[in-house]
């Protein structure tokens, strides 16, 4: 009997120390001015309406583009290394330029 009894006596005493220092590391002290902001930084409301702000102005951002005038350009170069040529009744005629190029504006 005096052998079973140990054991358990000696479990008891590791579980009663074991919660008594996870009691102890979960205590934190903070002021209230640090409790109100954690609690405003880590509100998923507060989040969201933050997110919502952002979208809203860049909303706001958007529509006032569609007031300014919008200009568009465009260009296109090209390169022939040969010009193409195709022959008739013997003669070898060349048609094209070396260079092409284009611009304008839409």
């Amino acid at each position: 009997m005096k052998f079973f009894l140990k054991p358990k006596l000696a479990l008891l005493l590791l579980a009663v120390a074991a919660a008594h220092s996870a009691q102890a590391q979960d205590t934190l002290k903070v002021t209230l001015q640090e409790a109100v902001r954690i609690a405003l930084s880590e509100n998923p409301t507060i989040k969201v309406a933050g997110q919502e702000i952002k979208l809203k102005k860049e909303a706001r951002r958007e529509a006032y583009s569609g007031l300014f005038p919008e200009a568009n350009l465009v260009g296109s170069y090209s390169r022939a290394i040969k010009k193409q040529s195709f022959a008739m009744e013997g003669k070898v005629i060349e048609v094209g330029t070396d260079n092409t190029y284009s611009g304008g504006c839409l």
